[in-house]
């Protein structure tokens, strides 16, 4: 528990005010135990999410596990169910106060506008990369009066979204933790050829 609290204390330490943590593998009463800790170890000012990673087979055991949670000031909770659950999403939200995000894994705008049209999902993660380019997300903008969104890190990509009042934030995994998706790939060869190709 205290290395998990002091990664998010080292995380805001460096200027993050929005941090995401994966739910850890423990029984609920865990995970809301090392969620409260490391909620009231954070500044007041400082955004505290949880992603589940589609965790929840069925609405019943999302609410057992998520309404506990309601209490914590969590900003969303991210991915309860698996992509294309829209249904589950509107069902289970009549239940909890925090509000669900989910999206990333949506192939287009049409599954976009289906989990916006359902309702549930008060935050859409957009990712451009996985759900047809940039194209497919802008009939889902609405100059600020659209849904909120998050999109899903690659900011060089989705920055210029910002622009248009409907992208709070930009999600961004920074190249400490190891999974940032483009220091993975690591420096790209650019070599030239002796001919000059």
């Amino acid at each position: 528990d205290t290395a998990l609290v002091e990664e998010a204390l080292e995380t805001e330490a460096r200027g993050h005010k929005f941090i995401k943590m994966i739910a850890p593998d423990r029984d609920d009463e865990g995970v809301k135990t090392l969620l409260a800790l490391v909620r009231s170890s954070l500044s007041t000012d400082t955004h505290l999410a949880v992603d589940f990673f589609n965790s929840f087979p069925t609405v019943e055991r999302a609410r057992t596990a998520l309404e506990p949670l309601d209490n914590l000031g969590l900003d969303f909770i991210e991915d309860p169910f698996p992509s294309g659950h829209w249904r589950s999403y509107a069902e289970l939200s009549a239940h909890l106060h925090t509000p669900l995000a989910a999206g990333e894994d949506s192939v287009d705008s049409a599954e976009w506008n289906d989990l916006v049209e359902l309702g549930g999902v008060d935050v859409v993660r957009v990712d451009a990369t996985v759900g047809g380019g940039v194209s497919s997300i802008l009939p889902l903008l609405g100059g600020g009066s659209g849904p909120r969104m998050i999109p899903h890190v690659f900011g060089q990509l989705h920055g210029h979204l910002s622009a248009t009042g409907d992208v709070s934030r930009i999600e961004v995994i920074t190249p400490e933790s190891g999974a940032e998706p483009l220091s993975i790939l690591g420096p790209l060869d650019v070599s030239v050829d002796s001919d000059g190709r």
